[in-house]
C-alpha cells in the first residue's frame, strides 16, 4: 500500500471512533468554515450541475417530490385566497421550486449562485412566469425587499457560520412586516446534529433553521420533518416577521414595524 492510501485508511478509521470522530469532524468543519468563499461555493455547485441535469433527483424521487408537494401546501396554508406579493427565492437551481411557486405569487426573482443552474431554470419556466439573476447570498445585497423568501436546501452549502449570521441579518430586514420566510434544510450526518459543537458552527439542518427561528423578529408558523432515505432527512419550518402588513397598519393607524 502507498502512502497516499494508507494516509485515507488511518483518517477513516479515526473518524469511526467516538470522541475521535467528533474531534476529526469538528476539524474538518472549522477548516472548511475557514476555506468557505463565493468561488468555492459557485464552483461547487457548477460541478454539480455540469455532471448531469437535476443531480439530486429532485423530480424523480418520490420521498423528494412528496417534500416538495409539502412545503407549497406549508405556503398555501397562509396565502388564504390571496397571492404572495414580491417573492424571491435563493437557490433556485433548475426551476423545479420555481415552478410550483410562481402561481402562488404576483411576482418571483429567483437566483442561484450557479450559471448552469439558472440556465436551466430560465429554459423550464420560459419568460415571463419569474425574473431569474446570479446572485450570492454570501456577500450580495438583497434586490429590494419581500412578502415571501423561500431558502431550500442552499444555505448548508455555505459553511462559514460568519457568513450565516450575516445572511440572517440581511434577510430579515428585506422582509416586510408579516412576511414569511421558508426555510428548507437537510441532516447530512448524525455528528452535525448531535456534537456540542453543531449549534455554533450552524452546520447540518436543525441548528440552522434554529438559528434562523431565534431571530427576535422572527415567530415560528409551522415545522415539518420528512424523511428521504436511510440517511437523510428534511426540515422544514415557515417564519413570519412580527409586526403588521404596512396596508393593515396604516389603515389602523399603527406603526408597521415588528413588536
Amino acid at each position: 500500500m502507498n502512502d497516499s492510501g494508507l494516509y485515507w485508511r488511518i483518517r477513516h478509521s479515526v473518524a469511526r471512533i467516538g470522541p475521535l470522530r467528533s474531534s476529526y469532524y469538528l476539524l474538518r468543519s472549522i477548516r472548511e468554515a475557514m476555506q468557505d468563499s463565493s468561488e468555492r461555493g459557485r464552483a461547487e455547485l457548477n460541478r454539480e450541475f455540469e455532471a448531469k441535469e437535476d443531480p439530486w433527483s429532485y423530480a424523480a424521487t418520490p420521498n423528494q417530490v412528496e417534500r416538495i408537494c409539502s412545503e407549497i401546501e406549508m405556503l398555501e396554508a397562509v396565502r388564504g385566497e390571496k397571492r404572495f406579493g414580491n417573492a424571491l427565492e435563493i437557490g433556485c437551481a433548475e426551476g423545479l421550486f420555481t415552478e410550483k411557486l410562481a402561481p402562488l405569487c404576483e411576482h418571483v426573482l429567483a437566483v442561484d449562485i450557479s450559471s448552469v443552474a439558472l440556465a436551466r431554470a430560465r429554459k423550464r419556466l420560459g419568460e415571463g412566469r419569474a425574473d431569474f439573476a446570479l446572485w450570492d447570498m454570501r456577500v450580495d445585497p438583497v434586490p429590494g425587499t419581500y412578502d415571501l423568501i423561500v431558502v431550500v436546501h442552499a444555505m448548508e452549502y455555505v459553511r462559514s457560520p460568519l457568513s450565516i449570521r450575516r445572511v440572517r441579518t440581511k434577510l430579515v430586514k428585506s422582509l416586510r412586516p408579516g412576511g414569511y420566510l421558508l426555510m428548507g434544510t437537510m441532516k447530512v450526518a448524525d455528528i452535525y446534529e448531535d456534537a456540542w459543537w453543531g449549534r455554533f458552527l450552524l452546520r447540518s439542518g436543525r441548528h440552522i433553521n434554529n438559528f434562523f427561528a431565534k431571530h427576535p423578529a422572527m415567530k415560528i408558523v409551522r415545522t415539518t420533518e420528512l424523511r428521504l432515505g436511510k440517511d437523510y432527512q428534511a426540515f422544514d419550518v415557515l417564519l413570519q416577521r412580527k409586526g403588521r402588513p404596512l396596508v393593515e397598519a396604516l389603515c389602523r393607524g399603527t406603526d408597521a414595524e415588528p413588536t
